[in-house]
């Protein structure tokens, strides 16, 4: 018998390995005395980090194939990799997440000279845990667990609301309330409101209709030809960079578009690629460079805003990252100490009443945004008078690299413009966040965390994360608002 540990097998190291399931986690009572009278009162129990000992053995040929088998347990064991899964022959249904405990280091030595002894793996999380399983929501689940269970909800809005809630009757709080959590405004049923935010352009950037030329950028030159492909605006060619007079500088095309209205509070969403290492098909890229701007324009072509992303460095270092630029002032976005190199995210400017902000963030396939950057706690204020307080009618976008270096992989996938109500914007009815029809939310009690359309949210005061209960689980949702599944791990001691 043996343990598989972070997907590794025991035997791949030759490694004898002899192990005890642990019976219960460590653990402390609450217990409170009682004046007058012998013993106490319990309270309640807590468990701590649990404890998986390990006896090891190997037997070595030589000197050389001892220190070989010696290397690998070190670097099996190794607990600068955090936590790791941890799998008993024994018992193949169940995981425990584990580490080396810090006293085992001394114990590796022993186990160097004799060849045998026993480590210990400490779980943080003293629980075991079974096999994820999903299922599509509906108003009963079954947790065939020991301990309660820690759901994920994936769901998707059916219809424009207010706001969502989903509970569980049958885990419930010390006053006998069921946990539950709403997100979104609470209106009640006579209110008249308008929503916060209204969209007014979505482009998936899958045709230049609608676009033009434009010659206005801040540094450099425009040229070349902006293309379309299965991901939206790149670049088809740069021009003549060998083209006489031009002096080393950045280049590249840019198109601009009319909004169909002009806005003043607003919310700009640009996901791009800016791919500075290896493109997407894995080729590494050598000491390219490139960068995506958007600008933001009055009626007139005045500069508003710019917003840009990119590597201007030619290396393979963390120097990716994005500016937000307002009135001759500046914020930058970059993320330490792994930056955002090989960059596929969103890029966002948007100006509350008079405020500028500007939001980066890495997003995965499944849309979810992480390695958040944004200014929300140093917004920018134009000064009185500049073209900066002027109201938004134009939105350009320009891709761009130095004169003779190499290009990178750069895509301009898709832009959505909203008009909002500022926070020292009056309108007669109250401005609420509203729900649309096809939002994603995602409730992740694992992470203790909420996300609506890939974002991190909020949910109302009041609301409390569940878990699902040993047994049948009856959940409390509206059924013609929301849709979806939900997944989750058995638990077990």
């Amino acid at each position: 018998m043996g343990a598989t540990y972070r997907g590794v097998h025991s035997d791949e190291y030759g490694l004898v390995v002899r192990t005890n399931p642990m019976i219960i986690p460590e653990h402390d009572n609450t217990l409170t005395p009682i004046p007058g009278m012998h013993g106490a009162h319990y309270q309640s129990s807590q468990y701590n980090i649990g404890r998986i000992p390990l006896e090891i053995s190997f037997i070595a040929r030589d000197i050389y194939d001892y220190s070989k088998r010696l290397r690998m347990l070190a670097n099996w064991l190794r607990p600068d990799e955090g936590i790791g899964e941890y799998v008993a022959d024994y018992e193949p249904d169940k995981t425990y997440f584990a580490v080396l405990e810090s006293t085992s280091m001394s114990r590796i030595e022993l186990i160097a000279r004799m060849g045998e002894g026993t480590i210990e793996l400490i779980c943080p999380d003293p629980f075991a845990y079974g096999r994820e399983q999903s299922q599509s929501l509906v108003s009963t689940v079954a947790n065939d667990g020991t301990m309660n269970a820690l759901p994920v909800f994936d769901l998707t809005v059916k219809k424009d609301t207010d706001n969502i809630y989903i509970g569980n009757y049958s885990d419930q709080n010390e006053f006998g309330d069921h946990r539950g959590i709403t997100l979104g405004s609470d209106v009640e049923i006579d209110e008249e409101t308008e929503p916060r935010k209204r969209l007014i352009m979505h482009d998936t950037m899958q045709s230049t209709s609608g676009w033009e030329g434009a010659e206005n950028v801040d540094s450099g030159y425009v040229s070349g030809q902006m293309g379309v492909d299965d991901e939206g605006f790149y670049v088809e060619s740069w021009g003549d960079e060998d083209e006489d007079g031009k002096k080393p500088d950045w280049i590249g095309p840019s198109l601009q578009r009319t909004l169909p209205e002009q806005v003043n509070s607003f919310i700009a969403d640009i996901r791009i690629a800016n791919r500075n290492e290896f493109d997407k098909n894995g080729r590494k890229i050598l000491a390219g460079v490139g960068i995506i701007e958007v600008y933001l324009r009055d009626i007139n072509d005045n500069l508003i805003a710019k917003m840009s992303f990119g590597d201007s460095h030619g290396s393979a270092k963390a120097e990716n990252g994005g500016r937000l630029s307002v009135d001759g002032r500046s914020r930058t976005f970059k993320w330490n100490p792994s930056g955002y190199n090989d960059f596929n995210g969103m890029i966002r400017i948007w100006r509350d009443t008079e405020s500028f902000y500007g939001y980066v963030a890495s997003m995965t396939a499944g849309g979810q945004h992480y390695k958040v950057m944004d200014n929300t706690d140093s917004p920018i204020v134009p000064r009185p008078g500049t073209s900066s307080e002027n109201r938004v009618a134009k939105i350009q976008v320009a891709i761009r690299k130095y004169i003779g270096a190499q290009r990178i992989y750069q895509r301009i996938k898709e832009i959505k413009v909203w008009s909002t109500i500022g926070m020292y914007e009056y309108p007669e009815k109250r401005p609420v966040e509203k729900f649309k029809a096809g939002d994603k939310v995602r409730i992740d009690s694992v992470e203790g965390k909420i996300y609506v359309n890939g974002e991190e949210r909020a949910m109302q005061l009041g609301s409390d994360f569940f878990t699902l209960v040993e047994g049948i689980n009856e959940l409390d949702y509206n059924p013609d608002l929301i849709e979806g599944t939900v997944s989750f791990r058995n638990r077990y001691l």
